[in-house]
């Protein structure tokens, strides 16, 4: 992982759409609905390049990401950053 970091978004998208797993994860939260309900804290166990942080660490007052690999969790925090999400 800590070899491919950079390129991993585009490598996990060949294996399983990445659409289908975020809709999915939406629906169990039931993030469509209107309210959205607020998440108290959500944990990403191997979050890599933080995308599911990204996609619904806005939901969450807290959100942290757990990943083994320093490489990835830099690029995590650069993107959780440059999106504005300062509370994961």
């Amino acid at each position: 992982f800590e070899t491919n970091a950079a390129q991993w978004d585009a490598i996990r998208s060949l294996h399983v759409a990445d659409s289908d797993v975020e809709a999915a994860i939406g629906a169990v939260l039931a993030l469509d609905n209107a309210q959205g309900p607020r998440v108290h804290q959500l944990i990403d166990i191997g979050t890599g390049t933080g995308r599911m942080l990204e996609l619904f660490g806005g939901a969450a007052e807290q959100a942290l990401g757990i990943d083994r690999s320093s490489e990835m969790l830099r690029l995590a925090r650069a993107k959780l950053a440059e999106r504005g999400l300062n509370h994961a």
